[in-house]
């Protein structure tokens, strides 16, 4: 039934598109497994050096001239939509902004703090420098940090 249905995808050029954090063993051999299926796709990799992200996609014979360094969101969407697969850096990288809000500013503004970002969907586009609010987010409920966080929130 799922491979009728990647198939289909595979057909219309609209394979499910996979973010891998982390180009380690697991990392590389995940792209390396989808590098192989019909109707999805290693989309974007982030890791802290971007040559492991790069030598995933290379090693998984995607050539090199259909790998794209971005530098933020906006590059990020284009690259994918352009059918090219992206790397990038994450959280400790070169690639990830983040400022110091005071708390009551960051509250009234509804502002994701970044050690909440990994783990999170965005629900929509965001231009270079925009803050991001816990609003443009899906975030993981089960992570330590984030019932941490909520415990945080409901004491002060």
């Amino acid at each position: 039934m799922f491979s009728t249905q990647l198939a289909q995808r595979a057909a219309e050029n609209n394979p499910i598109r996979v973010g891998i954090i982390g180009a380690g063993k697991f990392g590389a051999g995940l792209v390396a497994q989808l590098s192989q299926m019909r109707g999805m796709v290693a989309s974007a990799i982030a890791d802290i050096n971007l040559e492991h992200a790069i030598g995933a996609y290379t090693v998984s014979n995607i050539p090199s001239d259909a790998i794209s360094q971005v530098q933020n969101v906006n590059t990020l969407n284009d690259t994918i939509r352009n059918g090219k697969r992206a790397v990038l850096d994450g959280s400790g990288g070169y690639t990830v902004n983040g400022l110091i809000e005071k708390a009551d500013v960051a509250r009234a503004e509804n502002l994701l703090p970044l050690g909440l970002s990994d783990n999170t969907t965005l629900k929509c586009d965001v231009s270079q420098g925009e803050a991001i609010s816990y609003d443009m987010v899906e975030l993981d409920e089960d992570t330590f940090v984030l019932k941490l966080r909520r415990l945080q929130d409901a004491t002060v």
